[in-house]
């Protein structure tokens, strides 16, 4: 659970905040997340949005770009909030699925395509030692131009901030779970679980099935699990 109880109604919020409250539900369709935080400060909260909507969705950096820098923010940061947010926006922005196990799993980049592992190599070593090596620096710089750099260290420091906000508040993505009666799906699925949960956000549940057994004609009796 959250530390603070998140502001996701207008009705939480002061007459004189509400149009802030109004502009986030507008540009995000609702107030969750970052912004249930940021409304418990409404002269800061309007100012991020602001600098989000800029850096997302009208920066030089193209969405596919962006969201792997994005992802591997949240990853380096350990915000799964952020990753189960973002992971589906890159894949479709059409990030490749193995820049994405890539940096999930914390992997060697170098068997990247050169633009996914010039963005992933910069965010970890711009997060992992406050430092970028020329060589680094220059891959992207040569590649883009200047002002791309900028904005992408930009959209990296400005979820710096959200993962750093998610976690200090422990904002998770909700989990709901239950188990069939009978055992049916074996627990080493529980992983494969997981994983779809964590990174398909839109999906609310996952089920299991044994797959041999579709089709067949299955009696019941009250027996059987009273």
């Amino acid at each position: 659970m959250p530390r603070v109880t998140p502001i996701t109604s207008k009705e939480q919020v002061k007459s004189e905040h509400q149009p802030i409250f109004d502009a986030v539900a507008e540009g995000r369709g609702s107030v969750r997340g970052p912004f249930s935080l940021m409304m418990y400060s409404p002269e800061m909260c309007p100012r991020v949005l602001q600098t989000s909507d800029f850096l997302r969705f009208q920066s030089s950096v193209k969405p596919k770009q962006g969201e792997l820098a994005i992802c591997a923010t949240a990853r380096e940061k350990d915000c799964k909030f952020v990753w189960a947010a973002h992971v589906t926006l890159a894949r479709k922005a059409g990030t490749r699925e193995e820049a994405i196990t890539v940096v999930r799993d914390r992997k060697d980049a170098s068997g990247l395509q050169p633009d996914e592992r010039a963005i992933v190599t910069y965010v970890r070593q711009l997060l992992r030692n406050n430092r970028v090596d020329q060589s680094t620096f220059d891959a992207l710089k040569d590649r883009y131009g200047v002002p791309w750099v900028v904005e992408l260290t930009g959209i990296i420091g400005h979820y710096g901030m959200i993962t750093g906000l998610l976690n200090a508040f422990e904002m998770k993505p909700a989990r709901v779970a239950f188990w069939d009666a009978d055992l049916a799906t074996p627990l080493g699925a529980l992983p494969e679980f997981q994983q779809v949960l964590g990174e398909c956000p839109e999906v609310d549940m996952v089920f299991g099935a044994r797959v041999q057994l579709l089709g067949r004609q299955i009696t019941r009796h009250a027996w059987r699990h009273y």
